[in-house]
Order: C-alpha cells, then structure tokens, then sequence
C-alpha cells in the first residue's frame, strides 16, 4: 500500500512561508508544533534540533507542512535546479494558473516563463519557485 501523507518543506521563516501558501492556494492552518526533545533529535538526526512547524490542508485534504529549524544557520535564498538530486519540484493543479502567476509575481518568485500550454492543448504549465527556492509545478487542466 503507498498514500502520501504530506508534503514536507523546510523554509527560512515559517510564518512569512505559511502567509505565502496560503494566499497562493487558499490552504487552512490545520495543526502547529514545536517538537524537540530526545524523540526528535533522533528521528532528524540532527543534535539539539527544534523544529516549529505548521500544517496547511487543501481542500481536497492533501497537506503541506512547512517546517522552520530553529538552531541551524539561516540559509539564503536558492532557487533549485530542476535537475538537482532529491526532489526536484511539488507539483499542483490549480483552476487558474494565471492568477497563480501573478501572485508569484507578487512575492518576487522566480517563474522560468510565464504559463504555457502543453503541446497537446490540456494543459497550461509553468515551473515558478516559492519564497525560499522550492520548486512549484503549476498545472491548470484545461480538458
């Protein structure tokens, strides 16, 4: 059996990325935490780790949790490479792509082009990048 339980993504600031996702896909704050201890620091792997986190669920159920470190050196802004090793994007279908761009516009996100329609015509698509780098694949079926 395999059913995705969540998405989960590291930001720089949580509660700038959590205002960022849900004004870009209307997400409800589900569940919030700060986990650390013992338990947490084994599961990670990282010695002393605190993680904030936050919980956002789609209306379809499908969940996104953004998690911040809070003892770890602040990364800058990168925006990934489509070809990097891991995972490579977070892939979403959306009923207006457009309006999906412009909001990236808004935050100053990097869009590789503004959307664009698959060769066959069912889909408009566009790679854009969340406030810290992340991937979005942003996809409006069209038939």
């Amino acid at each position: 059996m395999f059913k995705l339980r969540h998405i989960g993504i590291v930001v720089r600031n949580l509660k700038d990325s959590v205002a960022f996702y849900k004004d870009l896909f209307d997400l409800e704050v589900q569940k919030e935490m700060i986990e650390e201890g013992k338990y947490i620091d084994e599961l990670v792997a990282i010695k002393d780790a605190s993680i904030s986190w936050t919980k956002l669920k789609a209306k379809d159920g499908t969940v996104l949790e953004l998690l911040e470190y809070q003892n770890t050196i602040k990364q800058e802004k990168n925006n990934y490479a489509a070809n990097r090793l891991g995972c490579s994007h977070i892939a979403v279908s959306v009923k207006n792509i457009d309006e999906i761009y412009e909001k990236l516009q808004k935050y100053n996100c990097k869009c590789n082009s503004k959307p664009l329609f698959s060769p066959d015509g069912n889909v408009k698509v566009m790679y854009g990048h969340d406030i810290d780098g992340t991937i979005l694949e942003v996809v409006e079926e069209l038939k």
